[in-house]
């Protein structure tokens, strides 16, 4: 599983034993991947977990969630005070506060004590710090989202050195609704000193989370044997490739510049990564500007290790890597659009060029895959995907046929993929002489909204509740950890309702939870 900062899944509390006045223990639950260290502090002063006074238990919960008890016995009056928890591993850090009073002066007959707790929450990141582009790679946005109640106040770093809301940097923090926060580093004009390792601390007065986030730059003017000493158009990447989770699947991009459009590799620890039931792979391209990923099917243990990826063209080649590390993924839908197609698939010819093109809505951006007659379509001086964002969640999808001849004629299969959804065409395309047509359009593919998800605590059920559209009847499959639901009595209901001409409303029901 790739890393995944810690956070608390139930803050700390207090809880005293009811059997001896003189035992407390301070209790939450924390989540995080790789397993994180735990560290306690009583006003400032680390506490030693191992000693008769205090004595910490560290259990896993369930997956990568693990309940953490502090337990103090010989209760008096020296251990008020604040106490402190840090929860740390290697892609962040969260800390909360609890204060311990007594309310009695007189230490003879101490009544019991209390936890002073402000209404709210610590600092928590629901979503690692991610690095986008615009303005052509001039500009990099880091974007993490961030639970907290109230505001935090945020923190950046490069290389341990404080970064200020200042000249090239721009900070802000725009809330969400529910007390979450969209937190962001922007750099202009990015150049080779940016790289380094980031920091973002949030913090309240309820206590402080960090995340970090390593940026890679290559710009380096060498290039393989390439022809041009500027390395002008030679392959640059500007991020360190970035991961996406689908539901079955892990997505590796890239984001380099270059002029001509590069042919690229991938490798897994240093061995080359061949496309199949395993792996795909594929290039989408706007101007100079190219996303290449690879999509990792059939997840296992074995997916852990360094990917590479090298792009290459005439003059020269550029390279980034990615470390993955997989330990049973927790899935979770994020908010936003599956893929959606919004009108049918156009041809246009210029010459011998053929650029089939329609547009489609998603949020987050998808990952796009084409094939011919059930195989990839990797010839890069031939063939070229392209996929431009026309505004919001909309994009143009777009893929350049070149030098056109009959044995381009067959059924090409767009494949749009996101955390939310899949949509899928099959466009037939025909080439008499030196001209292409469209023989046939397939109905536009059906369009999911994302799932509703209600409880019945009296029922003990759960309802998942999905609205498609689609001008054929959809058929839909229910599938569980990859195995397909049916109908069963006291454990699973499916059913389907007609809610107009073109849209559906399907079901499932788990019963007695």
């Amino acid at each position: 599983m790739a890393a995944s900062a810690p956070r608390f899944t139930k803050p700390p509390a207090i809880r005293q034993s009811p059997d001896d006045p003189t035992r407390l223990y301070f209790e939450c639950q924390v989540q995080g991947t790789p397993k994180p260290d735990i560290t306690w502090f009583q006003n400032e002063n680390k506490i030693s977990t191992t000693s008769t006074k205090h004595k910490q238990t560290f259990n896993t919960a369930t997956g990568n969630n693990y309940d953490v008890v502090l337990e103090i016995t010989d209760l008096g009056p020296n251990d008020a005070g604040t106490y402190k928890i840090i929860v740390k591993n290697k892609a962040g850090e969260v800390t909360a506060n609890v204060t311990l009073n007594f309310s009695n002066e007189d230490e003879s007959n101490a009544a019991p004590p209390t936890e002073n707790l402000v209404e709210g929450t610590a600092p928590t990141f629901i979503q690692k710090p991610i690095i986008k582009q615009e303005n052509d790679g001039k500009r990099l946005i880091f974007e993490c989202k961030i639970s907290a109640d109230p505001k935090p106040d945020l923190f950046w770093s490069r290389d341990d050195i404080s970064i200020s809301d200042s000249g090239r940097y721009l900070i802000y923090c725009d809330p969400l609704p529910n007390n979450l926060y969209v937190a962001c580093l922007e750099i202009d004009d990015v150049n080779a000193t940016d790289a380094g390792k980031y920091k973002i601390s949030a913090k309240n007065k309820l206590g402080e989370s960090n995340a970090h986030i390593q940026l890679n730059l290559d710009n380096q003017d060498q290039g393989s044997s390439s022809s041009s000493s500027s390395g002008v158009g030679r392959p640059s990447f500007t991020v360190a490739p970035q991961v996406r989770m689908f539901e079955e699947s892990i997505l590796l991009e890239g984001l380099c510049t270059a002029d001509p459009v590069p042919s690229f590799t991938w490798t897994l620890d240093g061995k080359a990564i061949s496309v199949g039931t395993k792996y795909r792979q594929g290039i989408l391209s706007e101007g100079n500007t190219h996303r290449i990923f690879l999509e990792i099917l059939q997840l296992t243990k074995k997916d852990t290790g360094t990917y590479k990826l090298t792009a290459k063209n005439v003059k020269g080649d550029g390279g980034a890597t990615i470390q993955l590390n997989i330990e049973g993924i927790d899935f979770k839908l994020p908010d936003g659009l599956a893929p959606s197609f919004l009108n049918k698939p156009s041809i246009k010819q210029d010459a011998k060029t053929v650029t089939i093109q329609f547009d489609i809505a998603a949020d987050p951006s998808p990952s796009l895959h084409w094939l011919k007659d059930g195989k990839e379509l990797l010839n890069v001086d031939k063939i070229i995907a392209r996929m431009n964002r026309i505004g919001g969640n909309k994009f143009t999808i777009s893929l350049d046929i070149k030098n056109l001849t009959q044995s381009d004629s067959g059924v090409y299969k767009c494949t749009l993929s996101n955390e939310l959804g899949t949509a899928v065409a099959n466009i037939v395309i025909k080439v008499t002489g030196d001209k292409a047509t469209l023989e046939q359009l397939d109905r536009i593919a059906p369009a999911f909204e994302k799932p509703k998800i209600t409880k019945d605590t009296k029922q003990k059920s759960i309802k998942i509740e999905c609205r498609c559209q689609g001008k054929q009847e959809p058929k839909i499959t229910w599938k569980k950890d990859k195995i397909e639901l049916k109908d069963t009595p006291n454990k699973y209901k499916i059913t389907k309702i007609k809610e107009a001409n073109d849209t559906y409303i399907f079901i499932l029901e788990i019963l007695k939870l």
